[in-house]
Parts: structure tokens; C-alpha cells; sequence
């Protein structure tokens, strides 16, 4: 009986608190973009990369132009097994304060590309994480920093 009481106690609390939440206001991201977000334009941005899967870490430049959404220029990894990757090809876009790059690399031969999505904080900082490709095949993770110089 005792048992039978406390399941029935347990059951009527949660269906009680499913109610409280379903009446609560949800809670919502303030979605306003960042003016300078829109804004098109070229700058420099300098960083830092570091590897979740190994003890790799090193130093990232690019510069970057903006062109309503989409984002193109140059970027350098430094710090790499196979080395410092310089001049490469970025491509990319943003959406509000959301950051998407691509750039393909050569490291020993083989072809990779880097992925990275990050928040771009008042038009200064980016921060967030990357993930390296072989094909369609992820060979590393890890997180980034840029700063706006």
C-alpha cells in the first residue's frame, strides 16, 4: 500500500509540474543582429586553435571580407603536424551572429578541409569549435578563438 501511495505521490507531482511548465512563458534568445554584423567589409582577425584529440595547438590570421552573407578571404594554421598552412582559401557565411568557414588544406600529401561554426560577440570576437575532414571522413576537433585586430 505503502508503495502504491508514493507511485501515485510521484505520478500526481510530475503531472503538476508538466503543467507549470506548459502555462510558463518560454524563454527567448533576443534575435536582434548586431548592426555590424550587416555591415560588408574586410578585416583582420589573429587566434588561437587547439586540438581535442591531440596535443596540437597553434596560432591562427585571417583576413576576412563580408559580403551580405557571405564571407570569403585567406587564412593561416600555424602550429600543424605537417607544418604551417599559409594563404589558404576561405569561403563561408553568417547568419545574425552565427560564423561558418570552410577551408581547404594539404597536410602530408592528402587532401583535408576545415569546418569551423562559431559566435561572433559585438564584432570583435569569434569563438567556437572546428572539425577537420579527409573526404567525408572527420579526422580531429577542437576549438578556436579569433580576435578582431
Amino acid at each position: 500500500m505503502k508503495t502504491r501511495i508514493t507511485v501515485v505521490g510521484i505520478i500526481i507531482a510530475a503531472v503538476m509540474c508538466l503543467g507549470i511548465a506548459a502555462t510558463a512563458p518560454a524563454f527567448q534568445f533576443d534575435e536582434q543582429i548586431d548592426p555590424a554584423v550587416q555591415a560588408d567589409g574586410t578585416a583582420t582577425w589573429n587566434g588561437k586553435w587547439r586540438s581535442f584529440t591531440g596535443q596540437q595547438k597553434g596560432a591562427l590570421k585571417a583576413t576576412i571580407t563580408q559580403s551580405g552573407t557571405k564571407l570569403s578571404g585567406r587564412m593561416n594554421i600555424l602550429g600543424l603536424s605537417c607544418g604551417d598552412q599559409k594563404n589558404l582559401r576561405l569561403t563561408g557565411s553568417i547568419s545574425k551572429n552565427f560564423v561558418k568557414v570552410q577551408v581547404p588544406f594539404n597536410c602530408f600529401g592528402f587532401a583535408f578541409t576545415l569546418h569551423s561554426e562559431g559566435t561572433l560577440y559585438q564584432n570583435t570576437f569569434i569563438g567556437g569549435g572546428y572539425y577537420v575532414t579527409q573526404g567525408s571522413e572527420v579526422q580531429d576537433g577542437g576549438s578556436f578563438n579569433l580576435l578582431k585586430k
